[in-house]
């Protein structure tokens, strides 16, 4: 069996951990970067919370968004990670898909493909119309159960939309 060695190096940082993989910040800031121009993501991401510090524009729109994420990702405060899911969560809010529930929720299975990989899950509140975007370990239920609740909640929006159209 091989041996390893590690060498720390004097006087160097510990190495910075993102709460959310690299790959996933990318592929969820270049989603908001197809779904605007440069000032309305702007504007999105200032109506967010996110400080105009933080927001480096002029820059391709992409890249803006990555920046923003990143910061939050591999921050190690509590209240960034928060936000971080806030911003997440905000991208998938049906509103950006012009109240278009079933692609807001496409949108959502494509990150949550990716969210998955740091027992991160984005779930639709159907009480306060919004996703919200968690820890797994924070919702004290395993992923087999969080898809079991999403799929019978999906169920009930089918059977209400039916039960209207039949009135």
């Amino acid at each position: 069996m091989p041996a390893y060695i590690t060498i720390i190096m004097a006087n160097s940082e510990p190495q910075k951990v993102s709460t959310v993989r690299e790959q996933t910040l990318e592929r969820i800031a270049r989603h908001l970067g197809d779904r605007g121009s440069g000032p309305q993501i702007v504007g999105w991401l200032q109506n967010w919370g996110v400080p105009d510090a933080l927001i480096e524009y002029p820059n391709t729109k992409w890249r803006m968004v990555y920046s923003v994420l990143s910061h939050y990702a591999y921050s190690t405060e509590k209240k960034d990670h928060e936000m971080l899911f806030k911003v997440i969560g905000e991208m998938l809010h049906p509103l950006m898909f012009d109240g278009d529930k079933k692609a807001a929720q496409v949108a959502a299975d494509n990150f949550n493909k990716f969210l998955e990989y740091d027992d991160i899950v984005a779930t639709y509140s159907g009480d306060d119309k919004k996703y919200y975007v968690y820890k797994k370990d924070e919702l004290g239920i395993d992923a087999d159960d969080i898809h079991h609740l999403l799929n019978e909640e999906l169920f009930q929006q089918e059977c209400n939309e039916l039960e209207f159209l039949r009135q």
